[in-house]
């Protein structure tokens, strides 16, 4: 657990958008910081090496199935 130290006028407009949506404002900020979390882990350049080896992987999956259906 940690604390974040916010300045006063900061929080009143955490409090306020967490009112509007019907969440805690502790829950709100930790929703806040797990979505910026995951969006800088997909803008990573890791990220997109693993999505290229997917698609090759499929991609190659694929052509060894046409590959096996093809007269000897």
């Amino acid at each position: 657990m940690y604390t974040i130290r916010m300045p006063v006028d900061r929080l009143e407009e955490i409090r306020r958008a967490a009112h509007e949506l019907g969440e805690q404002p502790s829950a709100l900020m930790r929703r806040w910081v797990l979505e910026r979390l995951d969006a800088e882990k997909s803008l990573s350049p890791d990220a997109g090496l693993q999505d290229l080896r997917r698609s090759l992987t499929e991609a190659l999956r694929i052509v060894d199935g046409i590959d096996d259906q093809r007269p000897a």
